[in-house]
């Protein structure tokens, strides 16, 4: 026997890990390793704050050509020169001035970080292309996925085999596997026995078979798997292949989306249009859709307890409401 055991709702703990996780990374990063560092961008460019695009631009140059490494050999040209293009960065770029002059006129605000986020994506998106952002989210979001899933199998696996019932049924096919090997080790060893005294000609003269070997093979506990009694159903029954991997499944979504259109207007065409008669399939898939049941849990269902679901055409209202009714009344006798 197999037991049915529904997946519990997907936990929120994993969810609101990554999210602490992303919060305390960019909280890792202060505000003052932002932009110009702990230097004030408009003084490092020696402009007022209300300066001009075009009067930030020709003090950029002005001082870029004094600092430039390849005309000025002082020892902090370099770091004074990189401070310089990280000013004129933040200053040139209408939404980073815009985000500067937040950060630095509200320090304390916890929208900063809000700020900060958008500034760093603008300029990564300014220095790669769309496509390589893609495909860096992408890649991420596929190791992400993967495990998981793994994670989500093992945890999963790991509530059945706490289940009473589970437990009750893993320990009866341990100890039916043992008796079936005993009887096994037994046969075995009758049948040896009895070729050697058919060849030695002398009944009984010869000894048993040594039982040792057997003995140790009994002594060992048969391994049973938690998935041998329990039907596991959903996507953590089990572990993710190659073709559950985050790209694939984006390609089976939207393959998925045209061929449920195109069902549905075959459908529209066939019964709807032309008043054709439903196949057996047409019937079960009705069937599992007005249970409201996935197509996976109605393949768990017994063949028998499907074809007696189908005959009773539940699509049609006064039938389910038929059923519904003997439902009803068959919970109120087991509950009295």
């Amino acid at each position: 026997p197999r037991c049915l055991f529904p997946p519990p709702t997907p936990p929120r703990q994993s969810l609101m890990g990554l999210l602490l996780l992303a919060s305390i990374l960019t909280v890792l990063r202060p505000v003052d390793a932002l932009f110009c560092g702990d230097e004030d961008c408009y003084d490092v460019l020696g402009v007022p704050h209300d300066a001009t695009p075009s009067v930030i631009k020709k003090a950029f140059y002005k001082l870029s050509l004094k600092y430039h490494p390849d005309k000025n050999k002082g020892e902090d040209a370099e770091e004074k020169f990189q401070q310089l293009a990280a000013a004129y960065e933040t200053l040139s770029d209408v939404e980073n001035r815009k985000d500067y002059d937040y950060i630095r006129e509200n320090p304390d605000d916890l929208y900063v970080y809000a700020r900060y986020g958008s500034y760093r994506m603008r300029n990564f998106t300014k220095r790669h292309s769309v496509w390589h952002v893609v495909f860096i989210t992408l890649t991420l979001a596929t190791i992400a996925h993967y495990f998981y899933w793994r994670q989500q199998y093992h945890r999963y696996r790991e509530l059945a085999m706490r289940d009473p019932k589970v437990q009750g049924m893993m320990k009866r096919l341990r100890e039916q596997r043992v008796e079936e090997r005993r009887a096994a080790a037994e046969k075995k060893s009758g049948q040896k026995n009895s070729n050697l005294k058919k060849r030695s000609g002398k009944k009984g003269t010869l000894p048993t078979v040594s039982k040792s070997k057997a003995a140790d093979e009994l002594a060992q506990e048969p391994e049973v798997d938690v998935y041998e009694v329990v039907n596991m159903v959903g996507w953590q029954g089990r572990l993710p292949t190659f073709w559950d991997i985050l790209p694939f499944q984006l390609f089976f979504v939207v393959i998925y989306i045209f061929s449920s259109i195109w069902f549905h207007i075959r459908w529209i065409y066939r019964f709807n249009i032309m008043k054709q008669p439903y196949g057996r399939e047409e019937k079960e898939y009705l069937t599992y859709k007005i249970l409201k049941i996935s197509y996976t849990r109605w393949t768990e269902l017994e063949q028998e307890r499907r074809d007696e679901l189908t005959e009773k055409e539940l699509w049609i209202k006064r039938n389910m409401k038929e059923f519904r009714r003997e439902i009803n009344q068959s919970r109120r006798r087991k509950k009295y």
